[in-house]
């Protein structure tokens, strides 16, 4: 993985949003570094929106989807005729995608998260307050606020020089 920490400064955000990233993030550790990264670019008081797929869906509503386990591959469908590299083929067959003379079909990973999965999480980011955790369309949303400031993630504390 690639060390984003010195992208940039701490504490140059007023806002930081974060929709459909989290669940791409296949380990608990790397959703946590996204998030104490999201945290480390906020000023006191500054917001942070995230946005996450949720285990729990109303099935029904537009998109609902019935999952057998949290971690999941998903279909997801580009038609040919969108698709601008030469070696599209040969790519789709490298990642496993299917294809049909229409459509090229990769399979996308998700991590879904349960209510008190989602809540757990942004409990173990330091210096945020946890204003509202709500469920969307189908997703489990966070809205919080930098109260204090945030440790660099990945240093530990005995680390850090003051």
């Amino acid at each position: 993985s690639r060390d984003v920490s010195n992208a940039l400064r701490p504490g140059v955000a007023d806002g930081a949003i974060s929709i459909a990233v989290i669940h791409h993030i296949p380990t608990e550790d790397g959703r946590l570094n996204c998030l104490l990264h999201m945290a480390r670019l906020l000023r006191i008081g500054g917001q942070g929106l995230v946005y996450a797929w949720a285990m729990e869906q109303v099935q029904g509503s537009t998109g609902a989807r019935k999952f057998q386990s949290q971690d999941v591959l998903v279909p997801w469908h580009l038609q040919k005729r969108y698709e601008t590299s030469k070696n599209a083929e040969q790519y789709a067959s490298t990642v496993g995608a299917t294809s049909n003379p229409e459509l090229i079909t990769y399979h996308r990973y998700y991590h879904v998260f349960t209510q008190d999965e989602f809540r757990n999480l942004f409990g173990k980011v330091p210096g945020i307050r946890v204003d509202k955790i709500y469920f969307d369309s189908n997703n489990w949303a966070a809205r919080f606020t930098k109260v204090s400031p945030s440790p660099t993630p990945g240093v530990a504390a005995t680390d850090r020089v003051s």
